[in-house]
């Protein structure tokens, strides 16, 4: 009995240590993210936005013009928002990536839009992969515009 309860101690200590904090890991990863590009937003700070995208999204030839086509489908000032959910995908220390929302964003012109994106924190395979890879906008109507290489 006390060679069963040592094992099972020592499986349990070990699939708290291994799983446990992975959602925790993209839920705080993926907030931050979404805080930050919430700001970025706000602010309409066009080249700390356009910094977070991945080298691969921002070598895309019509990266450029996408970024002012987002700006313009996102028609005015930005008034108010919530963080959403997020969710994610993490493989031991190779691969990091997360997914949040931001919801409920309203702008001075009257529009409602929700935003969720792809950002990847860490990708040992494509280091290119580094960042926001796509972003989609969607208003309360069903239309969308999407930024990057979704």
């Amino acid at each position: 009995m006390k060679n069963f309860l040592s094992r099972l101690l020592v499986f349990l200590v070990i699939i708290g240590v291994s799983g446990c904090g992975d959602g925790d890991v993209i839920s705080r990863e993926g907030k931050e993210k979404a805080e930050q590009l919430a700001r970025y937003l706000t602010n309409r700070n066009y080249e700390e936005f356009k910094s977070m995208f991945s080298e691969a999204t921002a070598n895309l030839n019509d990266f450029n013009e996408q970024v002012e086509e987002f700006w313009m489908f996102l028609d005015g000032e930005i008034v108010s928002y919530n963080i959403g959910g997020v969710s994610g995908v993490k493989n031991g220390l190779t691969l990091l990536d997360v997914t949040p929302e931001i919801k409920d964003i309203e702008t001075d012109s009257g529009r409602s839009f929700t935003i969720f994106f792809q950002y990847c924190l860490i990708n040992e395979n494509d280091t290119s992969r580094v960042g926001v890879n796509w972003l989609v906008i969607k208003d309360v109507d069903g239309e969308m515009f999407i930024l990057g290489d979704y």
